[in-house]
C-alpha cells in the first residue's frame, strides 16, 4: 500500500521507510516523532515533484554524465573506503548509482530552471558590502614556516644552520615532524588564534625574516619564520566583489527555488495516508 500518491506516482511506504533510516540522526533505535516523519515526507514529495518535472521538460542524465560523476566520488577513496561508505549508507552499488543519478537529475533541472532567473546587480553587491563591510574587515596576518623538532638541541640546531644561511624551506623538508613538512613548513597566511597560543605569541611579534628561539610544545619545538605581514585591513569592493555574488547569488537561488517548487506543488496531485505513519 503507497505512503502516498504524487500525481499518480506511488511513493510505498517501505520505500519512505528507508529514506528515513538513513537520513534520520538519532543516537537511539527510537523511532523518529510523527513531525520528523512529516518532514521527510515533505521531503520526499518534494524530490518527486521536481523529478517529475525533469521529466515533463525532457531533461536526463547521460551515461557519460553518470560515469564522471561516479569517478569523481572514487577518487576520493580508497577501494575499502568507498565500500565501507556504502554499508554506512544501507545501499548496494546498482542502488548508490541510482541514488548518485537522481542527484545530478535534481542539480540539472535545478539549474535549468532558475539559473536564467538569477541576476545580481552591481547596486545589489555595493549595498551589500556597505552593510557588512567591518563584518569583511580581514585581521592583521602572518604568512609564516615552522619547523617541529622531537628536542630542543635539534631545534637549536636546525635554528643555527639557519642563520648561518641554510635554506629554511630545505631544512624543514628533511628535518621537520610537522604536517607541513613536505612543504618546507609553509603555514600559509595565518591570523591571530589559528595556531597554538605560545606559538600565536611568537609569531605575531617576531620580525620578518628573522627566525625564532625553539618554542616547546607539547608536539614538540617549534622553529618559527615570518615570510611577510599583513595589516588588519578592509578589503575594497572590488576585492570583495567575487565572494559578494556567490553570496547573493547562493541567497536568490534559495529564494527562487523555494518560489519554484510551490508553484509545481500547487499544481499538483497528492494523497497521504497519514494512518500509515
Amino acid at each position: 500500500m503507497p505512503l502516498t500518491v504524487v500525481n499518480g506516482e506511488p511513493i510505498e511506504l517501505k520505500t519512505f521507510n528507508n529514506w528515513v533510516q538513513r537520513n534520520w540522526s538519532a543516537e537511539s533505535n527510537e523511532e523518529p516523532p510523527l513531525e520528523v516523519k512529516l518532514y521527510y515526507l515533505r521531503g520526499q514529495i518534494e524530490e518527486c515533484l521536481v523529478l517529475q518535472e525533469a521529466k515533463r521538460l525532457g531533461v536526463e542524465v547521460s551515461q557519460a554524465e553518470l560515469d564522471q560523476a561516479i569517478r569523481s566520488v572514487k577518487e576520493d577513496y580508497s577501494e575499502p573506503a568507498f565500500a565501507q561508505l556504502l554499508i554506512d549508507e544501507y545501499v548496494d552499488w546498482d542502488e548508490w548509482k541510482e541514488l548518485l543519478r537522481r542527484q545530478l537529475l535534481l542539480k540539472k533541472v535545478t539549474d535549468l530552471a532558475l539559473n536564467d532567473r538569477i541576476e545580481i546587480p552591481a547596486s545589489a553587491v555595493a549595498a551589500y558590502y556597505q552593510k557588512h563591510a567591518q563584518e569583511l574587515a580581514q585581521p592583521a596576518q602572518v604568512h609564516a614556516r615552522q619547523a617541529v623538532l622531537g628536542t630542543e638541541e635539534e631545534a637549536d640546531h636546525f635554528r643555527m644552520r639557519v642563520m648561518l644561511g641554510e635554506n629554511f624551506t630545505k631544512l624543514a623538508q628533511a628535518l621537520s615532524q610537522g604536517p607541513e613538512a613536505e612543504k618546507g613548513g609553509d603555514l600559509g597566511w595565518v591570523s591571530p588564534g589559528q595556531t597554538l597560543r605560545p606559538l600565536d605569541r611568537v609569531l605575531f611579534s617576531l620580525p620578518e625574516g628573522k627566525v625564532s628561539e625553539p618554542v616547546r610544545t607539547d608536539y614538540g619545538y617549534h622553529v618559527l619564520q615570518v615570510v611577510e605581514r599583513r595589516n588588519a585591513r578592509v578589503p575594497g569592493l572590488d576585492e570583495m566583489k567575487p565572494m559578494i555574488e556567490r553570496q547573493l547569488r547562493a541567497e536568490a537561488r534559495e529564494r527562487l527555488y523555494r518560489q519554484w517548487v510551490a508553484e509545481i506543488w500547487l499544481r499538483a496531485k497528492i494523497k497521504i495516508n497519514y494512518q500509515l505513519l
